[in-house]
């Protein structure tokens, strides 16, 4: 039975990393941010895509466009309603940051993008277009087979800044102090206020996690 007044700690293999979306590239790292963040689609448990932020999607008979319909009822924790230009505005945001990893950024998916090539001079991608307040529209350079799975990682998560702060419309907030991260609820989270309510994410390495786990130091365990 879940206690509504405890606060449960949740171990995690391996540190996580930074909590931006779209500069994200740990396994840990993904786990963690995808409580906050959400992308258009995901992978549910058997492997399969299905809809998180979009509603549906469609290609073109030429398999050159991909059009996604957006689940407008979603809300960052600013209270805020998520729009299709949210993700264009996040994604090419994202491509002017640094890198921190080898496989930089958003760069492997959107390559494939019509007017990637020349973002450096135009601050942005013409083949990302947000139709409406509803609808974010894909133009593609040529078909490519695994598109939707670029889409599916948590690098191309919708965020935006508030208050100085990167959020998103995921369940939780996350806030992080010396490597301990503290997840509250995220009041206006579309799927209403999940179970736990108090909720710490810490590092458990795997030598040291079952001896924390029957000690009651965590709780339970994030696998990534």
């Amino acid at each position: 039975m879940i206690d509504s007044k405890k606060t449960y700690t949740v171990g995690i293999s391996s540190y996580w990393g930074t909590l931006t979306p779209p500069l994200q590239h740990l396994a840990a790292g993904d786990v963690v941010i995808s409580q906050q963040f959400e992308s258009l689609i995901r992978r549910n448990e058997r492997g399969i895509i299905e809809p998180l932020a979009a509603k549906t999607w469609e290609f073109s008979a030429d398999r050159l466009t991909l059009r996604f319909k957006i689940d407008t009822s979603r809300r960052f924790s600013d209270g805020s309603y998520l729009r299709a230009v949210d993700f264009k505005k996040a994604w090419e945001e994202g491509l002017k940051m640094t890198p921190i990893s080898s496989n930089s950024s958003l760069s492997d998916g959107l390559a494939n993008v019509k007017g990637f090539a020349r973002f450096n001079e135009t601050k942005e991608i013409a083949g990302v277009r947000a139709i409406g307040e509803d609808v974010l529209e894909l133009e593609l350079a040529k078909p490519v087979r695994m598109f939707l799975e670029y889409l599916a990682g948590q690098r191309f998560s919708v965020y935006k800044i508030s208050a100085g702060n990167i959020i998103g419309t995921g369940a939780y907030i996350l806030q992080e102090k010396d490597q301990v991260l503290t997840l509250t609820p995220n009041p206006y989270y579309a799927e209403g206020v999940p179970q736990l309510t108090n909720v710490k994410i810490v590092v458990a390495l795997p030598p040291v996690a079952p001896d924390k786990l029957k000690s009651g130091e965590i709780d339970a365990l994030l696998m990534a």
